[in-house]
């Protein structure tokens, strides 16, 4: 999953350290799963890279591959399982919302659900959820270096990033904490 978690984890392009992130780094190197399964990962897979039919429950799209290639299945599962974790101002998350009434299903169901139809007998470890959120972390720093070096997408990708990666980072050591893993 994890082929190099030596890191020299810095937040932005000012070169400032994020202690979270160096000690979620420590975290993940000591716990890399055994498994070697292997299949193209989409890299970014969330709602908000997905394309609904208009008038259909059915998804007609998935976008946003520039992140894509090959690694293990559960990677992109934890990361687009990170939306029960994250709060909506959090890149969209679900924490707090209504899921019933939105007729969203709570995250067991969403990944038993995948499980049938993956016919997977691997399941989503504590390790797949702190990956994702370092990942997310991480591409949100780069977000911010970007936003405050000037060629960024968005006018305030700075303080999205910057607010992201601190998010990011924040969910993936409580995920550690509430597991007692560390």
């Amino acid at each position: 999953l994890v082929d190099d978690l030596d890191l020299d984890v810095r937040m932005d392009a000012a070169d400032r350290r994020h202690p979270a992130l160096d000690r979620i780094v420590a975290w993940l190197a000591e716990r890399v799963p055994e498994s070697r399964l292997q299949t193209l990962c989409h890299g970014d897979f969330r709602i908000g890279n997905v394309m609904f039919h208009a008038t259909e429950p059915r998804v007609i799209g998935v976008l946003d591959w520039e992140l894509s290639t090959l690694g293990h299945p559960l990677v992109d599962v934890a990361f687009n399982s990170q939306a029960w974790r994250m709060a909506p101002d959090e890149n969209g998350g679900l924490l707090g919302l209504p899921l019933a009434e939105l007729g969203i299903p709570d995250e067991d169901a969403y990944l038993e659900r995948y499980y049938t139809l993956a016919r997977s007998s691997e399941r989503m470890t504590t390790f797949h959820q702190v990956f994702a959120m370092f990942r997310g972390a991480v591409g949100s720093a780069g977000v911010a270096a970007r936003g405050e070096g000037g060629n960024a997408f968005l006018p305030d990708a700075a303080r999205v990033g910057r607010k992201l990666a601190l998010a990011y980072a924040a969910r993936g050591l409580a995920l550690i904490r509430e597991r007692g893993e560390g």
